[in-house]
């Protein structure tokens, strides 16, 4: 191979990323090149073969045996992905699992690039069953067993996750890159009337941040929750309920930000109002007795239910036919994580 910087190296450079992960590296050829010009590499294939032959030659690159769909790297590991003619060769639907697995290890503004092969006549020539998605399964002849999706100008836009930022360039390939500069920290914006006001809610959120940051790379991890909503909003009952929007509820989301009044006070007599409408007995006077015991803790367990409704494996089309699988999911998910297990 050519070890003089091309097209993609030249991309690489101009976004000055230093490391650089090769997802499908097979033998480990483009992985040479990549240290040749001065990258940091790191590498995997599904085929353990592969990345043995892959280690000799590029002993300097970092290389494993992993799944595209499921890595195992930490999230914002590198500051770029590549994947060279990878993800026209699985199922259109394994190829939308693994960019967003993708776009979950590359760091906030970092950058991921692949290629498409364009489907030549042999493609169509070889036997073959076309489904529902339009993937290409071979059933026969030297392909067998094998897939191929031939990708049109839509369906890339179709497969990227949803708030990707993204360039497609057409030569002997399908050409495509995407940008995360969408993908930034969460800013934290305060909607106060006093400066009093803003103070004590500062302090609440500097104590509540450290804990709610590791449970964001918890839902990271574990949850394929990667578009986070861009801020939240810190606010009293009244500018949430009356000012911000109409909604009965001191905490709601969309994709853009997520609304929370952080006081717990609020939440105690929020929850002890329900009980107005129910006899009280000795089932009432536990639940009563739990809800004036709340804490921070519960807090962030409403602020973590808000942020699981992010992850990927809820489909916002399915919201209104699975809305309550997915609201107890997420109460599941941050009960378990928040609180003790007599709490949960």
């Amino acid at each position: 191979m050519d070890m003089a910087p091309d097209d993609m190296i030249l991309i690489l450079r101009q976004h000055q990323a230093k490391t650089v992960c090769d997802a499908g590296c097979g033998c480990g050829i483009y992985c040479a090149k990549l240290l040749r010009n001065g990258f940091s590499v790191f590498g995997f294939d599904v085929s353990e073969d592969a990345v043995q032959i892959a280690k000799r030659n590029a002993p300097e690159a970092e290389l494993k045996t992993a799944d595209i769909r499921m890595t195992g790297y930490d999230s914002d590991s590198f500051e770029a992905v590549i994947s060279r003619d990878v993800l026209d060769h699985m199922t259109k639907e394994n190829a939308q699992l693994a960019l967003r697995e993708l776009y979950r290890i590359v760091k906030p503004g970092g950058i991921a690039i692949f290629t498409l092969d364009f489907p030549d006549e042999e493609y169509g020539k070889e036997p073959h069953e076309k489904n529902a998605d339009g993937d290409f399964v071979y059933t026969s002849g030297k392909w067998a067993g094998m897939v191929f999706h031939p990708y049109t100008y839509e369906e890339i836009k179709q497969i990227l996750p949803k708030k990707a930022k993204y360039t497609i360039v057409q030569n002997n390939d399908h050409f495509f890159r995407y940008t995360e500069e969408t993908r930034k920290m969460i800013k934290n914006i305060y909607a106060v009337k006093t400066e009093k006001e803003l103070t004590e809610l500062q302090k609440i959120v500097h104590k509540m941040w450290p804990e709610l940051e590791q449970f964001l790379s918890f839902l990271k991890e574990k949850y394929r929750t990667v578009d986070l909503p861009r801020c939240i909003i810190w606010t009293d009952y009244e500018t949430a309920t009356c000012s911000i929007s109409d909604l009965p509820l001191p905490a709601y989301t969309n994709d853009y930000r997520t609304v929370i009044v952080p006081d717990v006070d609020v939440w105690k007599k929020l929850y002890l109002r329900q009980l107005e409408s129910y006899q009280e007995n000795d089932k009432t006077a536990k639940v009563r007795a739990y809800y004036e015991t709340l804490t921070n803790r519960n807090v962030l367990q409403i602020i973590g239910h808000e942020m699981a409704h992010h992850s990927d494996l809820f489909l916002d089309e399915a919201y209104e036919e699975a809305m309550w699988f997915e609201e107890g999911m997420v109460e599941y998910i941050s009960r378990k994580y928040f609180l003790t297990e007599a709490e949960f």
